[in-house]
């Protein structure tokens, strides 16, 4: 579900997908809008809709919601958020402006549940330090192998797989000097043989998965 991330730094915006629009309040768009949808924890919890190509007569909708269909067919019910005058200057062609949307409801899934996927990538947050059996050794900026914790663990015919974030040491230092968020691990979820599941049990393991994390941490303070 998330594609490769970039080396994350404390409260930055997390990024969640690339993806496009390809029709508005049912209005089929003569060219699929582009858009990369993000997620921001600080200081407050909003999911975006980023794009630079929006349609510029979306600017007359600022104060009524409206639909717009992803490239996967799922409608979303959104908002224009408030944008400035100056970024009507700055869309990819003389139709468009850069803005983001805010999906009416958050948080919004962008899948239907009865899809069928190969694997699911998560990423977690604010988590302390793994050391697991199989840790993972990575070249970091063309320094020396750099030691980074890992975890697998394996129920039935599932496989899950916890990393711990590259540069996980210098962002807990930040973190420690301030408040906020940072991702410190990331992970997949497959099954053995990569057969497919449906969206839906990828989401009863993540409950899963979520309650576990809690666990730990219950764990690391006591």
């Amino acid at each position: 579900m998330v594609s490769e991330n970039p080396l994350s730094k404390p409260n930055d915006t997390i990024f969640l997908e690339d993806t496009s629009i390809t029709h508005i309040d049912n209005q089929c768009l003569p060219t699929p809008c582009s858009v990369r949808v993000t997620l921001s924890l600080y200081p407050t919890i909003m999911c975006c809709i980023d794009s630079n190509n929006l349609p510029i007569w979306l600017v007359n909708r600022q104060n009524s919601p409206f639909f717009v269909t992803l490239k996967n067919g799922c409608n979303i019910k959104v908002f224009l958020r408030r944008y400035n005058l100056n970024n009507l200057l700055f869309g990819s062609s003389k139709d468009t402006f850069k803005g983001s949307l805010i999906p009416h409801k958050t948080p919004c899934t962008v899948i239907q549940t009865d899809v069928w996927i190969r694997s699911v990538s998560f990423s977690v947050l604010n988590f302390q330090k793994l050391y697991g059996q199989k840790d993972k050794w990575i070249n970091l900026n063309g320094e020396s192998s750099h030691r980074l914790g890992f975890v697998e663990m394996n129920h039935g015919d599932w496989r899950i797989e916890i990393t711990e974030d590259p540069i996980f040491s210098e962002n807990e230092k930040l973190l420690n000097q301030d408040d906020g968020y940072v991702v410190t691990h990331t992970g997949i979820i497959q099954r053995c043989g990569c057969e497919t599941f449906c969206v839906e049990e990828a989401e009863h393991i993540l409950r899963g998965l979520r309650a576990f994390c809690h666990l730990l941490v219950v764990l690391h303070a006591a």
